[in-house]
């Protein structure tokens, strides 16, 4: 179903829960899924007025019907634009599991849902050039999620599919390696200086 950017006024009319942020935030962009009517899935670009990034929440009705951030984003990104794909992206993922309801201890959805290793799902070439982007964006501190999804997973994403036999969100598999990279982040080595790149995976 339609993921639609909505104006405030018609987004306030679906109930979203207004954020107290700790740090200065200014709402820029308002979503809304029409899997239901009225919807119940609800998007919100976040602008970071202190760091100057963006990001993205998405709300669910809890068990008593109060809209609560079921998902976020866990990295600053550094456009607008950036920020919505990741969104409609997320919010499509919540929108195939079907959920009209999120408790607040339920873990959000994933994609994939099965275990699987970095080897599963990209080459050691593949793998070498998530690397050398991890290096990069880490000096930055934001972005790799997405530049690993359109850069490196999206072009063989197909592939992907077929392989773990089932559909994948780019841009959740751009945040699982991000995580994993995150967990070795002290042991990372640098694929054009260490022929033995790939070991760092079996430590």
């Amino acid at each position: 179903m339609p993921i639609r950017e909505v104006a405030p006024y018609e987004f306030d009319t679906y109930g979203p829960t207004r954020m107290q942020p700790l740090v200065p935030m200014k709402e820029t962009a308002w979503f809304v899924s029409d899997a239901h009517d009225p919807p119940v899935l609800l998007g919100i670009i976040v602008f970071d007025e202190t760091d100057r990034d963006w990001g993205w929440v998405i709300q669910l009705p809890d068990e008593h019907g109060k809209k609560r951030a079921c998902d976020l984003s866990h990295t600053s990104l550094s456009t607008e634009r950036e920020a919505k794909k990741i969104l409609r992206e997320r919010m499509a993922v919540w929108e195939r599991t079907g959920k009209t309801m999120h408790r607040q201890d339920d873990p959000p959805p994933s994609s994939p849902t099965q275990m699987i290793a970095l080897g599963d799902i990209l080459t050691n070439d593949e793998i070498a050039d998530a690397l050398r982007l991890y290096h990069q964006h880490k000096e930055q501190g934001y972005g790799f999620a997405a530049a690993a999804a359109t850069q490196i997973i999206e072009p063989v994403l197909d592939r992907i599919n077929k392989k773990l036999g089932q559909e994948n969100d780019a841009y959740y598999l751009g945040f699982a390696i991000e995580y994993v990279f995150g967990l070795c982040e002290d042991r990372l080595p640098d694929p054009d200086k260490d022929p033995n790149f790939m070991d760092f995976l079996d430590n």
